[in-house]
């Protein structure tokens, strides 16, 4: 599989990454591989986890028994969209599979959407429909071991996109640049 074009939206835990993919595929009609939906997907099939640790946990190994290699092949294979030119990648969190995408890609564009912790955790409470956790729960998941590659691959971004702001300048940030990287 090689890909003409491949853009990867990075971000730490509720950065805004889903809601900014969703846009982008729906704009730019491109399909979406997304390393959260395959793990999500292979718990279903395997176990009854339920927790986000435990989810974290089962990706974690996977990626470590896997490799880069072998979990971009997974994910690739399981968003049914391999014959595609274009690609979005949802949940890079390790610069080795970043090096991967890019070893199958002929143009690679990351974009990474940065927000502050505090902002990150009203985020994620309201989609969890909790207002329980508290910062210090939501630190854990936020430097599990899983999650500690994503600050790196911010060096590697086109564009980091400050995710503080409101959505639709977001949006239009990322639009202006997917437009100017499609074209050439």
């Amino acid at each position: 599989m090689k890909y003409k074009y491949s853009i990867l939206i990075c971000g730490k835990i509720s950065s805004g990454k889903t809601s900014l993919i969703k846009h982008l595929s729906n704009e730019f009609k491109i399909p979406v591989t997304s390393f959260g939906k395959m793990i999500k997907d292979k718990v279903g099939e395997t176990s009854k986890i339920n927790t986000r640790k435990q989810l974290q946990d089962f990706g974690y190994d996977l990626f470590i028994s896997s490799g880069a290699r072998k979990i971009l092949e997974i994910a690739i294979d399981h968003s049914g969209s391999v014959n595609s030119e274009t690609m979005i990648f949802d949940g890079v969190r390790h610069e080795s599979v970043f090096e991967e995408i890019k070893n199958i890609s002929q143009k690679t564009l990351l974009i990474f959407l940065d927000a502050r912790r505090d902002l990150r955790f009203l985020r994620y409470g309201r989609y969890i429909g909790s207002d329980n956790l508290s910062l210090a729960e939501f630190a854990e998941i936020d430097d599990h071991p899983i999650e500690r590659g994503i600050d790196k691959l911010k060096e590697y971004s086109n564009l980091t996109i400050d995710a503080s702001l409101p959505f639709d300048k977001v949006c239009s940030t990322a639009d202006m640049t997917i437009q100017n990287f499609l074209a050439g």
